[in-house]
């Protein structure tokens, strides 16, 4: 999937070709003086001279493969980089770090062998939890990271204008393509991580986002006087629902439905898959309320302008396969984990386009809200004309809103 909203050199990882050689054994066995005659050495002469030209050929040969073949990273330069994530690299958004961004880099500087990466693994909250992400990549104390954006609403209020338009669609791709073409449209969207010294180098769309409950609902009349967890800008989806909304990341579903602290949760689905949130919640309703754009690679600034230029072209072009790879990732773990929900009995309920407009249509005006935030607040006043834009793309892809947000 080719992305605009970055200036990016055009991906192309150049393939290289191993040259497989057949080595010729040349060496003569010396024959016994006794059995020696002059045909036997002339033979042996005219094999010898027979076999010189076969042998320059594979030192020749040789000498190509040595020259075809990527340079050697011993005598590399060797660049440190802390890489992090409050998730592990288990979620679709973090996955496409290890598995996309981090390879790439590193055959990417394989081509020249000038230099070479030593990644130092700070995943899992280890350095800083999920809310904290922002801050650690700010302060030096991670060089990359995945910034959860739902726990930014007030430091990045332009990533959050997703969370404020829910009910979208669960096709990963479409909302990628739809972000794609909102992020060329306005940079600046992108450009709020400058203010926290550090920029982005790629944006990933996770899965659907759904509701897991312990106790069997059908709709959002089931959910009055439940307590139910959600992460930041996530919590206005159950206004007007009567639910007890309860601030809480994806990695404490689990345990917090365990526990009773909450009775079910609004997450991505293939993250409730992957952390068997099957186990404490049986009870799944596949809204869906959109598969929104979430992670965010990043890189601190003063890390990057210390990087060689080559490095900073490859962490770049990486940004790009880490996106792409993610989007990827999420859209396969989405159809993955429908399919293993049912598979450990989760009772799935599909909520119809009447009930899905219901729910939208009883709870605020999220993005007319929003609007007069981002004015009043920070002082943006073209957010109406985002929104539209971010609407007329989605509906490019296809997805049919259930509301007609703007014109109320």
């Amino acid at each position: 999937m080719k992305k605009n909203w970055k200036t990016l050199v055009g991906l192309s990882i150049a393939g290289v070709m191993a040259l497989g050689l057949a080595a010729c054994g040349g060496g003569s066995s010396a024959a016994s003086s006794a059995a020696s005659s002059a045909p036997a050495e002339a033979a042996a002469s005219s094999a010898a001279e027979e076999a010189a030209p076969a042998e320059e050929a594979a030192s020749a040969a040789s000498s190509a493969a040595e020259e075809a073949a990527p340079a050697e990273n011993k005598d590399a330069e060797v660049i440190q980089c802390r890489i992090g994530a409050g998730h592990t690299w288990e979620m679709s958004w973090t996955q496409g770090i290890p598995e996309g961004f981090m390879p790439y880099v590193d055959e990417k500087l394989a081509e020249t062998g000038n230099y070479k990466m030593e990644w130092i693994d700070c995943s899992g909250g280890t350095v800083a939890p999920l809310d904290e992400m922002l801050e650690a990549i700010q302060d030096d104390l991670i060089d990359v990271g995945n910034v959860t954006i739902v726990f930014e609403a007030a430091k990045l209020p332009l990533m959050n204008l997703h969370y404020y338009l829910p009910f979208t669609t669960d096709d990963v791709m479409a909302e990628a393509r739809a972000a794609d073409k909102l992020y060329e449209k306005y940079p600046e969207i992108l450009g709020q991580f400058q203010d926290y010294n550090q920029t982005a180098l790629g944006m990933a769309v996770m899965s659907t986002y759904d509701l897991f409950t312990n106790f069997e609902c059908a709709g959002p009349e089931d959910l009055n006087g439940h307590k139910i967890g959600a992460a930041g800008a996530n919590l206005a989806w159950m206004e007007g629902t009567g639910a007890v909304g309860v601030q809480s990341g994806a990695p404490d579903a689990y345990q917090s439905i365990q526990t009773g602290v909450y009775d079910g949760c609004i997450q991505p689905m293939d993250s409730m898959y992957k952390n068997q949130v099957y186990e404490v919640a049986k009870y799944m309703l596949n809204i869906p309320l959109g598969s929104l754009w979430d992670g965010c690679l990043t890189v601190n600034n003063d890390y990057f302008n210390s990087l060689p230029e080559e490095v900073q072209q490859a962490f770049i072009e990486g940004g790009q396969v880490y996106a792409d790879k993610c989007n990827e990732i999420a859209q396969s773990n989405t159809d993955e984990a429908m399919k293993g929900f049912a598979d450990q009995g989760v009772k799935i309920t599909e909520m119809t386009p009447e009930a899905r407009a219901a729910w939208a249509n009883s709870i605020a005006n999220l993005p007319q809200e929003y609007i007069e935030t981002l004015k009043n607040d920070y002082g943006i006043e073209n957010g109406k004309e985002m929104y539209a834009d971010f609407i007329s793309f989605l509906e490019e892809e296809g997805v049919e809103m259930p509301r007609d947000w703007l014109n109320e």
